[in-house]
């Protein structure tokens, strides 16, 4: 199964089971702030004990979750996002 990820800077489809990118879309290709290009890898595992129950094949956004770079580094999910989108 396929999942997708949202962000100002594009979109990510990745594979539910292993975190795996599939494919990514730019929206702001040439913005020197868009750290899409530098994910590797989703930490589905991380997200699936945060929320068990619901499905990683929908549409999310990227803040909340973890990830992997290009140099093996690990980036938390935003936890203030999260914050805020359990208040909702």
């Amino acid at each position: 199964m396929q999942g997708i990820l949202n962000s100002s800077h594009g979109r990510i489809v990745f594979d539910t089971e292993t975190g795996d990118i599939i494919e990514m879309v730019f929206f702001k290709k040439d913005d020197p702030k868009n750290y899409l290009p530098c994910i590797t890898k989703i930490d589905v595992a991380e997200w699936l004990r945060a929320y068990p129950g619901e499905s990683l094949a929908e549409e999310h956004d990227i803040l909340d979750f973890g990830t992997w770079d290009i140099d093996g580094n690990y980036e938390d999910p935003c936890h203030e996002w999260r914050e805020e989108r359990n208040l909702i």
